[in-house]
């Protein structure tokens, strides 16, 4: 249930808000290197997204042998969370880009970057427990037959995500 993704949702958490006061501290520096550090992370976190399928479709694969009897998914834990979100490539420019539009660079930079970084982690946190309770709840729904192909389809899904990640980032 949502319960057991906690540790999950608190790496989600910890990483936005180490990152966000990262870009926001050093939002000049990471501006004019953005493109060789986004595109590194891009191909490492299209990588990752690969892993993530493999254990999707490897655990559809236990959920046949097993029927979906007494077969529990590896609970998320918070370190697999802060790595996923070290390489998701979607994090960055989005915090460039709020950064961007909204800190003052005359007044109170630091002020600023900590109320925009526990504005940016409250609705993070918001947005990852109402997914978690509805994944939770779906899952719990499904028999073993749904289950395997949910996970099936998880999979696909994410080995597509990581061609066009590794397309946009190898041939742009």
């Amino acid at each position: 249930g949502l319960r057991k993704t906690f540790g999950f949702i608190a790496g989600l958490i910890f990483w936005n808000t180490i990152s966000c006061i990262l870009v926001g501290s050093f939002f000049g520096l990471i501006h004019s290197n953005f493109d060789s550090l986004f595109h590194f992370i891009e191909i490492v976190g299209a990588c990752y997204i690969f892993y993530l399928a493999y254990s999707f479709y490897r655990h559809s694969k236990k959920l046949a042998v097993t029927g979906g009897t007494n077969q529990k998914l590896k609970e998320p834990s918070f370190m697999s969370a802060v790595l996923m979100q070290t390489l998701n490539g979607k994090l960055y420019p989005i915090l460039s880009l709020m950064f961007s539009q909204f800190l003052d660079s005359h007044n109170h930079i630091m002020f600023e970057v900590s109320v925009y970084s526990a504005l940016f982690a409250l609705l993070s946190l918001i947005t990852y427990l109402l997914w978690g309770a509805l994944g939770a709840k779906v899952y719990k729904t499904l028999d073993p037959e749904k289950k395997k192909l949910q996970m099936k389809v998880s999979a696909f899904l994410l080995a597509i995500t990581g061609l066009w990640l590794l397309k946009g980032s190898l041939f742009p």
